[in-house]
């Protein structure tokens, strides 16, 4: 009783939490249990209501203001993420605000890849190779989920300077990729490689019904496949003229192109697996 008690470490770390909704977004895909889809919401509502600060800089944790490259990163394929699942909008457009501050307060322009800290941080003084982490270790690298991330919103947003920079930031470790006794080291920068090798399809779900084939259809491993929907249009121009009054309906594209839509879950995903006979 008279020993001294080890310390509660009482941190709210921002990469953490987000790395936690998106474990309970896998979670709900998986089995599809709503209290995981409910978790990942309310987690992802606090970190947006006490960590995001104005001009979008975001908050390392609940003590430290200043964010990290982990942060950022792990926070905008969160919100991606959340989106796919929810198809609320404005997940997107945060993690687009997000991505916005990233590039332009954390780009080394020397490199084309990310530092650790904010350019305007007094630690980003130190050595620079120090500060610009690519192998994917225990956590994936923060370039290559910021790769991920500015692929994917390009894509949303039809914005080729995001896919561009995520090309160019995959071109400085391909070679470490490819010769690699370790190919594990770099797992997650092979996923960036597969949108580039492999154009994902684009699987937009819109109608009234939208929630109830969106579920079924994410239940599907399906890695290659970005997901746009809601009861109507939206405001994302990828989604203009899919919204038909009294229908709902799944159209699989691929570089804008789309197939005749379908209501029917098990015929969107032949669809799919069209392109791999």
């Amino acid at each position: 009783a008279s020993r001294v008690h080890q310390h509660i470490d009482t941190q709210i770390i921002a990469s953490y939490n987000v790395i936690i909704v998106k474990a309970y977004i896998d979670a709900y895909k998986a089995v599809g249990s709503v209290d995981y889809l409910n978790k990942a919401t309310t987690t992802a509502n606090f970190i947006q209501k006490n960590f995001i600060q104005k001009g979008n800089r975001l908050a390392h944790n609940n003590e430290t203001k200043k964010g990290f490259l982990d942060d950022y990163a792990h926070t905008i394929d969160a919100l991606v993420n959340l989106y796919q699942v929810s198809f609320d909008e404005k997940w997107l457009y945060q993690a687009q605000k997000l991505g916005e501050y990233t590039l332009k307060n954390f780009k080394n322009q020397e490199t084309g890849m990310f530092q650790y800290s904010n350019q305007t941080s007094s630690i980003a003084s130190v050595e620079k190779v120090l500060l610009i982490d690519v192998e994917d270790n225990f956590l994936p690298s923060s370039n290559s989920i910021m790769a991920q991330g500015l692929f994917v919103l390009g894509q949303y947003f039809e914005n080729s300077t995001y896919k561009n920079i995520s090309k160019s930031m995959l071109a400085n470790v391909q070679k470490s990729l490819e010769t690699s006794k370790e190919p594990t080291l770099f797992a997650n920068w092979g996923m960036v490689y597969n949108y580039l090798v492999e154009e994902p399809y684009e699987v937009t779900i819109v109608g009234t019904d939208y929630e109830k084939l969106r579920d079924q259809i994410s239940n599907n491993f399906l890695p290659n496949a970005i997901f746009f929907g809601g009861n109507q249009a939206g405001t994302l121009s990828s989604m203009e003229g899919k919204f038909i009054e009294g229908e709902t309906l799944i159209y699989v594209c691929k570089n804008k192109i789309c197939k005749m839509p379908t209501s029917q879950v098990t015929q969107a995903l032949a669809l799919l697996e069209e392109d791999k006979e």
